[in-house]
């Protein structure tokens, strides 16, 4: 390949296919660096990333990725010569900047970036910026590169399942992929910027499918931030080794026990192993200036979802009828 990026390391895959450490994780992702003719792309604030600069070829770039352009790391990585994206703070806004040797280029303000939702969205200006950095590396003027930031909308037919805001209901509809603490911590960071004249439903067929650890890890934060849960699980679940030879709704069950353990009142925490019926439910149970987010496969909740708007839309017709 001509350029490969490496963003994190972290534990979603620990225990598959003979990767039981996230040592091991570093080291296996680092192998992909070795494939990149042209360049690569490294966080400079992830030392488990740094450590596989190792394994790039000789005559390949390393183009480092930072959230602090005054680190040690960045800093000195630029002073020698070398390139990197970082945010930046120009006039008391965040900006993200392109920095080459003694000279430096600011690109955009991060609040331009659709995906970013008003600087809401933390964890995408990294992504952005690893993007920005990709495009870079292949050439790219920095306008295109620009006006392709500006103009992508994480939406469903854009970026499927990714902080997708769902129009067109009663009530706020996010749908996300979050599964594992970074994530919810993430999702929970974006919640704490949304109104919310309503209740606050959770639907996760996601959390805990790939480490039941994950759910202990996030009950805490679940509970303060939303008030109504409908625990569920992906068919991924069932292929788990710590679910082997347990039920099909073994996993959602203990989800649930989990928050009431946690302090969820009983009433409000539902189960639905199936996870389109989890969707249903969720929108059965939020109220009208709620929010409803659905952890779940992005395709099942849009054919619920579909089929809700049509009946709604229904009804708008008869009652105008009327």
């Amino acid at each position: 390949c001509d350029v490969a990026l490496l963003l994190n390391v972290q534990d979603d895959h620990i225990g598959v296919d003979g990767i039981d450490t996230l040592e091991e994780m570093a080291d296996l992702k680092g192998k992909l660096l070795s494939f990149a003719t042209k360049a690569v792309v490294i966080n400079a604030d992830d030392s488990r990333c740094l450590a596989q600069r190792s394994k790039v070829l000789p005559e390949t770039e390393i183009i480092f990725v930072s959230n602090n352009p005054e680190s040690a790391t960045f800093s000195t990585h630029i002073a020698q010569g070398g390139r990197g994206i970082a945010l930046n703070t120009v006039n008391s806004e965040e900006w993200i900047t392109f920095f080459h040797g003694e000279s430096s280029h600011n690109l955009l303000p991060v609040n331009s970036i659709p995906a970013v939702m008003g600087g809401a969205a933390r964890f995408n200006i990294q992504n952005s910026m690893f993007a920005i950095a990709a495009a870079l590396a292949q050439d790219i003027e920095t306008e295109k590169v620009a006006a392709a930031m500006t103009g992508f909308h994480s939406s469903y037919k854009t970026n499927p399942g990714r902080l997708n805001l769902i129009p067109g209901f009663p009530f706020q509809i996010l749908l996300d992929f979050a599964h594992n603490p970074d994530g919810v911590k993430e999702l929970s960071n974006v919640l704490d910027q949304l109104p919310c004249s309503g209740n606050k439903v959770l639907v996760s067929s996601k959390i805990g499918n790939r480490h039941f650890q994950h759910i202990t890890a996030v009950k805490d934060t679940l509970l303060k931030h939303f008030d109504t849960f409908v625990c569920s699980r992906e068919g991924s679940a069932l292929k788990n080794p710590e679910y082997e030879g347990q039920p099909e709704d073994y996993m959602p069950k203990q989800f649930a026990k989990e928050l009431i353990q946690a302090g969820a009142k009983p009433a409000n925490v539902h189960v639905e192993a199936a996870s389109d019926k989890a969707v249903i439910k969720g929108t059965e149970l939020v109220e009208e200036g709620g929010m409803l987010v659905l952890l779940c496969d992005e395709h099942e909740a849009f054919t619920v979802l579909d089929e809700l708007k049509a009946s709604l839309s229904m009804q708008d017709a008869l009652t105008e009828k009327i």
